[in-house]
Parts: C-alpha cells; structure tokens; sequence
C-alpha cells in the first residue's frame, strides 16, 4: 500500500490533518510575530490602518455577544495573532483590542 492509500484509508487521518495545520498556524503567525519585531512595523499604509480598524471595529459589533470572542478569536478572524492584532489596532489608534470593545 502506498502512503497516500495508507493515509486516506487512516480513520484518524481528519484529526491528524487538523492537528498539522493547527501547528503549520501555529508557526506561521510566530513567524509574522518576529518579522514584525524585526522590521518594527505592520505594513499597513494610513489608509489601510483606517480600514483596518473600521472593519475591527464592524466585527466586534457584530459578534459582541459571542462569550468567546477575545483576542485570539479576533485575531483568527483577520489572520493575525492575537499579539500582531494588539501591535496593529495599537498602532493605528493606540488602543487596546480591551480599550476598542469598552468604547463600543
């Protein structure tokens, strides 16, 4: 049998997926996190943290009432971690993801 019969034919092949991309994310935001803290910067020109923050602020809106939403959640949501969401939303309003949902 070849790996990828082995592997398909594996009932625990979804889990294991899941658990690899949930790594290979995992990774990839560490390494955004560090590209950031080298460069100092989020990339984002004045327009872009405009709308970066307008569209922050929509998601929180329409989501306040979910229990979990935080940090990590949000971060999710817009491809970010939750330490690259706290650097940009500080960055172009300098507030905290805290200080954004208590004025909304």
């Amino acid at each position: 049998m070849d790996p990828i019969e082995k592997l398909a034919n594996n009932p625990e092949t979804p889990h294991l997926i899941k658990k690899k991309l949930t790594k290979l994310q995992k990774n990839a935001y560490d390494l955004l996190d560090l590209m950031d803290q080298k460069t100092g910067s989020s990339n984002l020109n004045p327009q872009q943290e405009d709308e970066f923050v307008i569209n922050l602020k929509r998601y929180i809106l329409e989501n306040i009432e979910e229990p979990n939403l935080n940090g990590n959640v949000i971060g999710k949501v817009f491809r970010l971690s939750r330490v690259q969401l706290y650097r940009k939303l500080k960055k172009a309003s300098n507030q905290s993801i805290s200080e954004l949902v208590k004025e909304l």
